[in-house]
């Protein structure tokens, strides 16, 4: 790891799946170490015409990892409400709009 002289790590992002899921819907169920964040693509009615609610991805993350990612999130949503304008439709945000995450000297390459 090569360190920058704001003394911040330097990495690396690989992706080891490229496939994106789409995850509207989401349980959050807080423990006393840890939240698990479960992901679904949404209600679906099974066989006996119940709904259910498939959940493909399951997270967990200690509560720091919960906290970095709540700041990170809050910031998002707040630099895309300062940058709609009501006359027309958002358009998605360029890499350079978007906050500093919390690890602040990655760099994304395809898998």
């Amino acid at each position: 790891m090569n360190e920058t002289n704001n003394s911040q790590p330097e990495f690396n992002i690989r992706y080891d799946k490229a496939a994106v899921t789409y995850a509207p819907q989401f349980l959050v169920s807080p423990g006393p170490e840890e939240l698990l964040l479960e992901l679904s693509s949404g209600l679906i009615v099974d066989p006996d015409n119940r709904q259910t609610l498939p959940i493909h991805t399951r997270l967990a993350m200690p509560w720091s990892a919960v906290e970095r990612l709540a700041g990170v999130l809050n910031d998002v949503v707040a630099q895309k409400r300062q940058n709609e304008q009501p006359a027309r439709a958002a358009s998605p945000m360029t890499a350079a709009q978007m906050p500093q995450a919390s690890l602040p000297n990655a760099t994304c390459e395809p898998n």
